[in-house]
């Protein structure tokens, strides 16, 4: 049961294991030695009898190959090949010639050729490489295989045979391989565990049925196991828990197959539990499981292979008195079941019923050097720019390495790591992780504070995290700096105050001095002093100024410069400086209090007549004009600060009838000059007819007002008004007047037209031209008419029209019209026109005829006769009147007339244009089939 398992080393630490009945004992990859658990017969091996519940080195050689743990004494093999042993040895099982117990390994006489061991319950047996079986101790059931019941207190030979190739101890009996494959057992047999078939004990090796296809053995308590060559798990001997895996609690004395799997690649036989695994890695147990020790998760007992948890990794197995080892295929050791006196070497007594990671927590401490007794930093405090140091102290007990960065110190400040924190600490000292090895890391800290904490951390290789003092939150470092301080210079005008001179005008330069002090030396931080600028409680566009140096050093103090001119003029000025040193801190002093100052005054601009042509007493040009003319307005601006005008000055004033005209004021554009000596400022624009003043305003960047005779109103320009004409549109039919027909019935449509001229292309006002037509001299219903546009341009001549229908009657017409500005057209159309002569449909005359209407009439009044004729067809047609003395005293008409009805009227005047006195007077019509006279008398 005391299986020692020899493997080849992992990167990861463990190798060969050995779960004794009560103790444990593991050799690393770095070939050292380390036992622990139960220690009462000091088969720990460490010079003493105390247990141990952590691994424990054991000595200091690195060269141990193999262990093997028994019921209370321990054997191993060096890689030499010597034999080393102790702990109990009342049946003289150490082999070293006597009964005395030894609490440290010693060797077991000279030989240097032996290859395997293991242990019994008081007994050894053992091979050397030369294939010859050797035991010794106690042998009360023939268990040293020699014949007889003797005790041997050192190694004795084994009959003579040089082919035995595996062994293997039991409680009280021996199971061993030949290199022909065949099996062999010897020792006490009450539970048929030699598997041969009966019940008695033997002596002598005496071989197990006739197979010899065996591959490896392991024998327990009361039961072996064996499997073959071709993967097959076999079984016999006690079997009350199950143990055998043959699914019931029947105990047999001949092997017996565990199933049909042929997969099985490691047995483990422990006191009565059996561990075993398969070639893809995995785990399986059975039998006894108190403790826990099957690692199933309970302490329920199985009769047939269960495997342990998932894992596919095992490598190596050993089934102990109630507790299991697992070594994975990483080189980590697993262990589970009893941890009575600590034999898992988990640091504590608590049983385990799943396999656990056996590994002690690191441990962090203070290194103890000078400086470092009670913590872990040097120098506790410093100046910023300082370096300190932080140490530590790691052990671990597995003597396990750090993990990769590890241990590493977390720096805070205000609770917050500071750049970089976490910090990989560099190791400094060469001694062994148990005895622990001494880390550093050096920092330069730059910030100052009293709020910087620090503390450290570890995890081993297997990543467990450390324990420890050190793992607290520790307060420090202090990082300390003594604030500057800001004072007056104490020079010649700087001895109350930082500025010199106190008042002045815009073009001031005004310098800004001051004295920056530091007890530690440190120069002020990069753009300090700083300079701050206000006025009317608002920072100048770009305060805060970089002050520069002038002379001195900070220690006595360093004198600092700035110059600014203040383009804006106000008693609202102050001022006040700020600084910090390379580390921060800000400075302290007066000329941190805000100060009044300085005052700066302010010329107000003046406005002038640019004196150039044609603005030599005005500043507009030219003074009249037409509608059409551009009108230049232009002023000189002068500012003795040199300052500009503000945004959108200077302005023009244009008025008309005392308001400003659209628009107005205007901003002016800059033309030629400079502010200091006078700088000319322009705005041109066309103007609708009439009278204007206008007047300039200026103000400069600090908004004071300009003064000068430009601001006052002066008068300009007259703008004046070409007036339109009307006239006949000389079309067909209105060559000479405005209507047509001249004449008709009232059924008839007259259309009025007349053309409308502009010379400025002014449109004329709406609701004209228009045509007043009168009846018997007044006006008709709606008179005046507006007009429609027909055709042509204003410039040239629109044609406007209007046609109407008109009651029967005597009429006369005539024209008016004004443009946009109200100016009212002149020309012959505006002159009252006589027309048309409208005659009532059932008046007419007939075809051919001649009608006289009103034939008695009084043109003293007014009155008209008019006549009217029916042409069948256009002809030239002469109206004619005579006296009673057949007299021709007028030609009223002569010329070509329409078709139709035509009409025309004899107002009593003859060719003369005298009224003719009263009488009788004969019209004659005369034309186109028509000669026909007809009579009317005139009344004086």
């Amino acid at each position: 049961m005391h299986l020692c398992v020899v493997a080849t080393p992992s990167v990861a630490g463990w190798g060969p294991v050995s779960a004794g009945t009560n103790h444990t004992l593991a050799v690393k990859t770095d070939g050292t030695l380390w036992a622990w658990g139960y220690n009462n017969d000091s088969q720990l091996g460490l010079g003493d009898t105390s247990n141990r519940n952590i691994p424990v080195q054991v000595g200091s050689a690195s060269n141990w190959a193999m262990v093997s743990a028994g019921w209370n004494h321990s054997v191993a093999i060096k890689a030499d090949g010597t034999l080393w042993a102790w702990g109990g040895n009342t049946a003289g099982q150490l082999g070293l010639g006597d009964t005395t117990s030894r609490n440290i390994p010693v060797q077991v006489g000279t030989a240097n050729n032996w290859a395997v061991v293991h242990t019994g319950d008081a007994y050894t047996i053992a091979l050397k490489t030369d294939g010859t079986l050797w035991a010794w101790g106690w042998n009360y059931y023939g268990q040293l295989g020699l014949g007889d019941s003797t005790a041997r207190y050192s190694p004795v030979q084994v009959g003579l045979g040089s082919n035995w190739s595996e062994i293997f101890g039991g409680k009280e009996f021996v199971l061993a391989l030949k290199t022909d494959g065949t099996m062999w057992s010897w020792g006490r047999n009450p539970y048929g565990q030699l598997g041969l078939g009966e019940w008695g004990s033997k002596d002598v090796p005496t071989q197990v049925g006739v197979a010899s296809d065996w591959e490896s053995v392991t024998a327990g308590g009361n039961h072996a196991l064996a499997i073959k060559t071709d993967g097959t798990l076999w079984a016999w001997g006690y079997n009350l828990a199950g143990q055998l895996g043959l699914g019931d609690a029947t105990t047999r004395n001949s092997p017996a197959k565990i199933g049909a799997e042929t997969s099985w690649a490691l047995v483990s036989a422990g006191e009565n539990h059996t561990l075993a695994k398969k070639d893809d890695g995995t785990v399986w147990a059975w039998g006894d499981n108190v403790y826990g020790c099957l690692g199933l998760g309970d302490d329920t007992d199985r009769n047939s292979p269960t495997q342990v948890g998932s894992g596919s990794s095992w490598a190596e197995l050993s089934a102990g008195g109630s507790h299991t080892l697992g070594v994975k295929a990483d080189g980590t050791l697993w262990v589970w079941g009893s941890n009575i006196s600590g034999r898992l070497g988990l640091g504590d007594f608590v049983d385990r019923s799943v396999p656990v990671l056996r590994n002690i927590l690191p441990k962090l401490g203070w290194t103890g050097e000078s400086n470092y007794t009670s913590d872990g930093i040097n120098p506790a405090a410093g100046r910023p720019g300082g370096t300190f140091v932080f140490r530590v102290k790691y052990a671990d007990s597995d003597n396990d390495d750090p993990a990769a960065g590890y241990p590493r110190v977390y720096i805070k400040k205000n609770g917050t790591n500071i750049s970089g924190s976490p910090f990989s600490m560099a190791l400094i000292s060469s001694v062994t992780y148990t005895a622990g090895a001494v880390y550093s890391y050096s920092q330069v800290l730059s910030s100052t504070g009293t709020d910087y904490t620090y503390s450290f951390e570890a995890e081993d290789s297997y990543n467990a995290l450390s324990t420890g003092t050190p793992v607290v939150v520790m307060s420090g470092p202090s990082v300390t700096n003594s604030a500057p301080v800001l004072a007056w210079t104490g020079e010649t005008n700087y001895t109350g105050d930082g500025i010199n001179p106190n008042t002045g005008d815009p073009a001031t330069n005004f310098v800004f001095r001051l004295k920056y002090t530091d007890s530690d030396t440190d120069g002020p931080a990069a753009g300090y002093p700083k300079l701050y600028i206000k006025k009317g409680g608002v920072d100048i566009s770009g305060s805060p100024f970089t002050m520069s140096y002038v002379s001195g050093e900070p220690a006595s103090g360093a004198i600092y410069s700035y110059t600014k001119t203040l383009s804006a003029t106000g008693s609202d000025y102050t001022y006040y400086f700020e600084a910090q040193d390379a580390y921060a801190a800000n400075a302290t002093g007066t000329p941190l209090t805000p100060v009044a100052g300085p005052i700066v005054s302010n010329h107000a601009p003046v406005l002038a007549w640019t004196g150039e042509a044609n603005y030599a007493v005005d500043g507009l040009n030219p003074a009249s004009g037409d509608r059409n003319a551009t009108y230049v307005f232009r002023v000189k601006y002068s500012d003795a600060d040199n300052q500009a005008p503000a945004a959108g000055y200077p302005k023009v004033y244009i008025k008309q009838g005392g308001s400003d005209i659209s628009g107005s004021p205007f901003a002016m554009s800059y033309v030629s000059g400079a502010n200091n000596t006078g700088a000319i400022y322009t705005y041109s624009r066309t103007l609708t007819p009439g009278a204007y003043t206008y007047a300039f305003s200026a103000q400069d960047s600090d908004l004071v007002d300009a003064t000068g005779v430009p601001s006052g109103e002066a008068a300009g320009p007259e703008v004046s008004n070409q007036l339109p004409a009307l006239a006949w549109t000389a079309e067909t039919n209105y060559a000479s007047d405005g209507v047509y027909p001249r004449s008709g019935n009232s059924a008839d449509s007259f259309v009025f037209r007349v053309k409308y001229s502009d010379a400025d292309n002014d449109a004329p006002v709406a609701g004209y031209p228009r045509v007043r037509i009168k009846k018997s001299g007044s006006e008709i219903p709606g008179s005046p008419f507006a007009l429609g546009y027909v055709s042509g341009a204003n410039n040239t001549g629109a044609v406007y029209s209007i046609s109407k229908t008109l009651a029967a009657g005597d009429y006369s017409y005539l024209f008016e019209a004004a443009d946009l500005y109200s100016g009212e057209a002149s020309g012959g159309p505006l002159s009252e026109k006589t027309g048309p002569l409208v005659i009532g449909t059932s008046a007419a005359p007939p075809a051919a005829e001649v009608k006289v209407y009103h034939g008695v009439f009084k043109p003293g009044e007014n009155e008209k006769t008019s006549v009217a004729f029916n042409l069948p067809a256009a002809a030239v047609v002469t109206v004619k009147v005579y006296d009673s003395s057949g007299r021709k005293v007028r030609d009223l008409y002569s010329g070509s007339s329409a078709s139709g009805l035509n009409a025309m009227q004899w107002d009593g005047r003859n060719d003369g244009g005298q009224r003719v006195s009263s009488g009788v007077y004969t019209i004659k019509v005369e034309g186109g089939g028509i000669n026909q006279t007809r009579r009317v008398v005139v009344v004086r």
